[in-house]
């Protein structure tokens, strides 16, 4: 079974990759995955089980990174942990992930 991300998880994903696109290349951030990752988010693709279940990695993985630069008030200057974070659906996707994952168990998958 695959869902389709949140419109606030496309928000922030779309977020992330406009503010990459103002960065000189020694700034950028985002791996491959990442960016392909908010793609798929941004252009509202149906996410599959694995797919899900690597966010939830991700997510519970760079969760510190992303928190250390809520304290900067002008988001521009924040590092790129947090739009890394970002890309990947944000705090908001955190839900969204356990959500999912608890429909696959329970439907047995």
């Amino acid at each position: 079974m695959s869902y389709r991300p949140t419109a606030k998880m496309r928000e922030n994903a779309r977020r992330a990759l406009e503010f990459r696109k103002t960065l000189p290349p020694s700034r950028k951030f985002g791996t491959p995955v990442g960016l392909a990752r908010a793609r798929d988010i941004a252009n509202n693709v149906a996410l599959s089980q694995d797919t899900i279940m690597r966010m939830k990695s991700y997510l519970a993985r760079a969760r510190g990174s992303y928190d250390m630069y809520l304290k900067e008030p002008d988001e521009t200057k924040r590092g790129s942990g947090y739009w890394s974070y970002l890309l990947w659906g944000g705090v908001s996707a955190v839900a969204w992930v356990d959500d999912k994952i608890r429909k696959y168990r329970q439907a047995g998958e």
